[in-house]
């Protein structure tokens, strides 16, 4: 195989074809090194995480790797995702969830169905805004004067 596409079958999950083999971890955190993937900032010792584990681009097939969220920017994170982006749903979806303190699997089970909740009201999964036209984007900005008073921009093709 090669380090780009990995051989027939191996990226999709058995319940899904169409579904991204990723699997999730849930644990605390064993040092203070990882960045959390959303926020950027660091993810302290003992913060709750989630980790997504998908292969590694780096190494065979059977190498993985693992990138990091606080629990809590995973669904923001997930919110963004594709239709076709496997996510946490529930909570056997995380691995690690039972060894979870009561209160940490109580608030996860709050962010997974307000997750659930949310991500089924936007429209399908997340897809690329389309380009407006440069006569749009102008009819689209709005500036505001030293006065607090809204005004379109001028166009800039005046003659002189």
């Amino acid at each position: 195989g090669s380090l780009l596409w990995p051989s027939a079958g191996a990226p999709f999950s058995p319940k899904d074809p169409h579904m991204a083999d990723n699997t999730f971890i849930v644990q605390y955190s064993t040092t203070a090194r990882a960045g959390c993937k959303e926020c950027k900032e660091k993810i302290e010792k003992d913060d709750l995480r989630i980790g997504k584990v998908t292969p590694s681009p780096f190494g065979s097939e059977e190498d993985k790797m693992t990138v990091f969220f606080h629990a809590k920017c995973y669904f923001k994170a997930a919110l963004r995702s594709r239709a076709t982006t496997k996510r946490v749903e529930e909570p056997g979806d995380l691995e690690g969830f039972s060894d979870l303190r009561s209160e940490d699997r109580k608030a996860l089970r709050h962010w997974i169905d307000d997750f659930v909740e949310n991500y089924g009201k936007k429209k399908g999964g997340a897809s690329t805004p389309r380009k407006k036209k440069k006569d749009e984007e102008k009819k689209d900005q709005l500036t505001l004067t030293h006065h607090g008073a809204i005004r379109k921009p001028r166009s800039r093709s005046r003659s002189r």
